[in-house]
């Protein structure tokens, strides 16, 4: 599911249509049928990212211990026929419900924040809150740029619950 915040994400497009702000704030949640421990095992392997992050072309530890506060890695992800590089870094980690990280790169910067909870017997929801800001040439895009992020992170959320369930 995607949803944007209504009063912040109108502001936003309008403001980025007159170049003033250029943020936004996305929000995601999935409900997958297998035990939090279970999703939260396949969330925190770095191992397993790619098979449901299918654009990450690599992960580098620079620095730290992986997934853990303080770790940073480069990443490249393709994002139409290019790559982007980001810089991942863990600001906080609370195992086995939430971790918080923030992204910088050319253009783009970001936090993005997941949340686990237990829900109905053996199954977990997914709550993935994201704030994203643009700079340069990037703000004229950030209408365009907000659904884009959106499709693909309901995209990666998807292959993420149907990974953890065939695992389950």
């Amino acid at each position: 599911m995607f949803t944007m915040n209504r009063k912040t994400g109108s502001r936003n497009r309008a403001a980025c249509a007159f170049g003033i702000i250029a943020a936004m704030k996305t929000r995601h949640e999935i409900v997958i049928d297998a035990p939090l421990e279970e999703a939260w095992a396949v969330f925190d392997d770095p191992e397993r990212r790619r098979e449901w992050q299918p654009t990450l072309k690599s992960a580098t530890l620079e620095d730290g211990v992986p997934g853990q506060p303080g770790a940073v890695t480069q990443l490249t992800v393709a994002v139409r026929g290019k790559d982007l590089r980001l810089t991942e870094t863990i600001s906080e980690r609370r195992e086995p419900v939430f971790l918080a990280a923030s992204y910088a790169g050319s253009g783009i910067g970001g936090l993005v924040v997941s949340h686990f909870e237990r829900v109905a017997g053996h199954s977990t929801r997914l709550v993935v809150h994201a704030r994203y800001r643009v700079t340069g040439l990037n703000r004229l895009t950030n209408p365009f740029l907000a659904a884009a992020i959106g499709k693909h992170t309901a995209n990666n959320l998807e292959r993420f619950k149907l990974l953890v369930e065939s695992t389950a």
